[in-house]
């Protein structure tokens, strides 16, 4: 089983303990045991992208908008379209991470 099919099934089973009446302490038991399995704790090297690629890449229009209107220390960043389901954020994420192998389930797992 693969990193990313590991942390569908981890998020799956946190949903179910948060359907529990005693759902914090399903949660916190859940977590406990994930934090002992080392395959999933393993960190990951991040390396972000440098430079801009419009081949790969389209600039969001509706966030750059945004980022004009935010503190200047900012105005550097491109934002760049990714799915619009729920996951978006973990979605530009990946972008960033420019590695293949992390999925938006581990991303939001971790």
């Amino acid at each position: 089983m693969s990193r990313g099919q590991k942390f569908s099934r981890l998020l799956q089973h946190l949903e179910k303990c948060s359907q529990s009446i005693m759902y914090y302490d399903e949660i916190a038991a859940a977590v406990q045991r994930t934090r002992e399995i080392e395959s999933i704790m393993a960190p990951y090297e991040f390396r972000p992208n440098q430079i801009f690629d419009e081949r790969k890449h389209i600039i969001d229009t509706v966030a750059t908008q945004y980022l004009e209107q935010a503190t200047s220390d900012v105005h550097h960043l491109v934002p760049v379209k990714v799915t619009a389901n729920g996951n978006c954020l973990y979605y530009s994420i990946l972008v960033l991470m420019n590695n293949p192998a992390v999925t938006t389930s581990e991303l939001r797992g971790i």
